[in-house]
């Protein structure tokens, strides 16, 4: 990365990208380069800063929602759920 002249690195989510987010972490630090990253998964692993919230967190939302439609909720009557993460710098 640093050799080819590369200033700043862009992640995307990529299937390969997350599958080995613990790797490109580890080499963008080692080359110390910054780093944009597609999921707050990157950031808890030592990345710079991510784009996109948790997935966990969005998992944990989706199923509270399916859990209130399931109870006879009308999806139409529920709030939008707006998430809200730590910086991660």
């Amino acid at each position: 990365m640093k050799q080819d002249g590369a200033p700043r690195i862009l992640v995307s989510n990529e299937g390969e990208h997350m599958t080995h987010r613990k790797l490109i972490v580890e080499l963008v630090r080692d080359n110390r380069l910054p780093a944009l990253y597609p999921i707050h998964e990157h950031v808890e692993l030592g990345g710079l800063m991510g784009y996109k919230p948790s997935i966990a967190a969005m998992q944990r939302g989706a199923a509270g929602q399916i859990d209130q439609i399931l109870k006879g909720r009308k999806h139409g009557d529920m709030p939008i759920q707006h998430q809200r993460h730590r910086a991660g710098i």
